[in-house]
């Protein structure tokens, strides 16, 4: 207990992978940036027993190459950008949070406008996983995405707001990669995922731009809400949508 990773400067890798890993949390802090600048290279960072939190205005950025973020208690999220990649972010008995203060509330029509600061993306990525104990944002501040395919389960709630066009679909499972003391490397597996799940709270997604695609259940054990804002974006339903004990 205590023995953490704090980066208060950049880590760097020109063609390789970057794994961080602590006993309890890992911070970014200002200027604390993660990067892989070309190649297949991962991103790993895991937290066994605390937290992970980035700084608002921090980064970790792949050419392409998959990220994973995985810890005991919460994920606080700045910028993961994995490019085509896949990204996979786990905090097993707590929250997914954005960093940001980008808040909104909601206009004449039902969608979200901006609150408080300049929206800023959580995570850019091909496919994104989410899975939380707890919570997936937050009502007023919900985790922002621009990503194509869209898997999530959470114990309680989840809010999620996209820039564009999204699927909620089912996401293969994935590998990243730890890198050991003795040089050798161990592929870290995200589990596969389909569809959106929150289990004893509200299911609420909206994008800004785009349609969004259904093709996978959607259940909620409160409230659903999928909006898909701007002029020809239009919601899909190939796959069912269910409230156990809210509305949709």
């Amino acid at each position: 207990a205590g023995s953490d990773v704090l980066l208060n400067a950049a880590v760097t890798s020109a063609n390789g992978s970057v794994s961080l890993t602590a006993q309890d949390s890992v911070s970014q802090n200002a200027n604390g940036n993660i990067s892989v600048t070309a190649g297949a290279g991962t991103i790993y960072v895991r937290a066994i027993d605390g937290s992970i939190t980035m700084i608002d205005g921090t980064s970790s950025v792949t050419a392409n190459g998959n990220v994973r973020y995985h810890a005991a208690q919460n994920v606080t999220l700045a910028l993961i950008n994995a490019g085509t990649g896949s990204v996979g972010i786990e905090a097993t008995t707590g929250d997914i949070l954005d960093a940001a203060t980008d808040t909104v509330g909601v206009d004449a029509n039902g969608f979200a406008t901006p609150t408080g600061a300049a929206r800023s993306v959580n995570v850019i990525a091909n496919n994104l996983i989410l899975r939380a104990g707890n919570d997936i944002g937050t009502a007023g501040n919900a985790l922002d995405t621009t990503v194509n395919t869209l898997a999530a389960a959470a114990g309680s709630d989840i809010y999620v707001y996209e820039s564009d066009a999204l699927t909620i679909g089912s996401v293969s499972a994935f590998d990243v990669n730890r890198i050991n003391l003795n040089s050798t490397t161990t592929a870290i597996n995200t589990a596969a995922l389909a569809g959106v799940n929150a289990n004893a709270g509200h299911a609420k997604i909206e994008t800004i731009n785009g349609s969004i695609s259904v093709d996978n259940a959607v259940a909620a054990g409160l409230n659903v809400m999928l909006n898909a804002g701007t002029a020809g974006s239009d919601v899909l339903l190939n796959a069912a949508v269910t409230s156990a004990n809210g509305s949709v």
